[in-house]
């Protein structure tokens, strides 16, 4: 019996265990400052006896917490651009190609890496979330990978239907469903 709940729960879309978009960003958020507690404690225990411990808070930023539209009819999608600082470790979840990022559509969180994703509408009926990319997640007309300083973007139109993003095939994708689901 167990098998037969298993195998149908795998059958149903992601959207069907779907949160609100304010409880997936918040379990994302205590995520991170987990993550940051835990870096604090290990490099508190290398700090001398007597020194100050005082309890350490990770800082998030307005600008990393948007809206941008996904499509032509004013459908909405909350991005969380995970750039946040925990205090004697810096940034330690971005890199010289940019940092992750989670889309959330509906509840459900959609995860990319690189620059802050943005939208653009290219048609009365169409609208692109583009993500810049810069180094190795780039490639020139000949397939080559290019230098960290070179930049590039990929792009995903918003299917409403299926509830996911579409993107041209690649070695990475352009989003991929995020681990993060409360």
């Amino acid at each position: 019996m167990l098998r037969y709940v298993v195998t149908i729960i795998m059958l149903l879309p992601v959207h069907a265990f779907a949160g609100t978009t304010e409880s997936v960003l918040q379990y994302i958020m205590d995520d991170y400052k987990a993550q940051c507690v835990a870096a604090q404690q290990e490099s508190m225990e290398a700090m001398r006896e007597g020194e100050d411990l005082n309890p350490v808070k990770i800082k998030f930023y307005d600008e990393d917490i948007y809206e941008i539209d996904i499509t032509a009819q004013g459908k909405k999608a909350t991005v969380f651009h995970a750039s946040p600082w925990c205090p004697q470790i810096g940034f330690p979840w971005c890199g010289s190609g940019g940092c992750t990022s989670y889309v959330i559509v509906d509840g459900v969180s959609f995860e990319t890496w690189g620059g802050r994703p943005v939208s653009v509408s290219v048609s009365d009926y169409r609208v692109v979330v583009i993500v810049p990319r810069t180094g190795g997640a780039c490639v020139d007309a000949n397939g080559s990978t290019l230098s960290n300083s070179a930049s590039c973007s990929s792009v995903a139109v918003w299917d409403d239907q299926a509830k996911t993003f579409n993107s041209m095939p690649s070695i990475i994708p352009v989003f991929k469903v995020s681990d993060f689901m409360p």
